[in-house]
């Protein structure tokens, strides 16, 4: 009897533990929310595109992130992985670059969802969509959903990767990035926003560049923001201040 009521004891202590954390991350998620509301306010733009925040799509924690690392490093080249809410909204920001030579490439498999993104968000010249199909990569003896050819992409480097796809993987999801980690060389500058870091498959990833990275003897930043989801910065030593933003 003693032992049935105290795993009924530890069962609603769990309960309520796992109850509180998840009030934590929704407090801390309200707060990023704020917080964005207020990186967004020099620019007329971004205050009046309408953004579906929260789901599939990044969460506040991701949308501050990004918009902080937009308006305070000012990329030139952005590469991004997945096509979504976060395309709306650096497509918004390159619209008021007015006379500035920016590329953004987005990757994107689904040429349904292009279709039907463009007809209702119409991107500015500066984005350009890439369709690329869909394929089964290994990674440390796991199976990775990964882009086909990404390679012919990522033979060059970039200001901003944006990892946001493509689906998320039990095990190394989103490895692609790596591709591009086992080419870049110690005088290259990069920043780095990986999003869904809460996973095992991202978490995974993230710390397979750390090691290539130390491997290589690059020196690097990271930091991880907390919300209903987490996002990852990791950046070169041009960017250090990006990881206290």
């Amino acid at each position: 009897m003693f032992n049935e009521k105290h795993k009924s004891l530890l069962d609603k202590l769990n309960k309520i533990s796992f109850e509180l954390s998840e009030i934590k991350k929704l407090n801390e998620e309200i707060l990023w929310a704020f917080n964005y509301s207020d990186s967004i306010r020099s620019s007329s733009k971004m205050m009046t595109n309408s953004l579906n925040v929260g789901r599939w799509a990044g969460n506040y924690t991701f949308f501050y992130v990004l918009t902080r690392v937009l308006l305070d490093s000012k990329p030139s080249k952005i590469i991004e992985f997945g096509l979504g809410e976060s395309t709306k909204h650096i497509s918004t920001y390159l619209e008021e670059q007015v006379n500035i030579n920016i590329e953004h490439v987005v990757i994107e498999h689904d040429q349904n969802w292009i279709e039907s993104f463009k007809e209702r968000f119409p991107l500015t010249p500066k984005t350009k969509i890439i369709r690329l199909d869909l394929c089964t990569i290994r990674i440390e003896n796991h199976d990775s959903i990964g882009y086909t050819d990404i390679d012919k992409i990522l033979d060059i480097p970039y200001d901003l990767y944006v990892i946001d796809g493509p689906f998320g993987s039990d095990n190394y999801s989103r490895a692609d990035i790596l591709q591009r980690i086992n080419s870049v060389s110690k005088n290259e500058e990069f920043i780095i926003i990986f999003d869904d870091v809460n996973r095992i498959g991202e978490q995974q990833t993230l710390m397979k560049i750390f090691e290539i990275l130390n491997e290589k003897k690059i020196s690097f930043h990271q930091n991880i923001f907390g919300g209903v989801k987490n996002v990852a910065i990791i950046c070169s030593d041009r960017y250090r201040y990006l990881i206290s933003i």
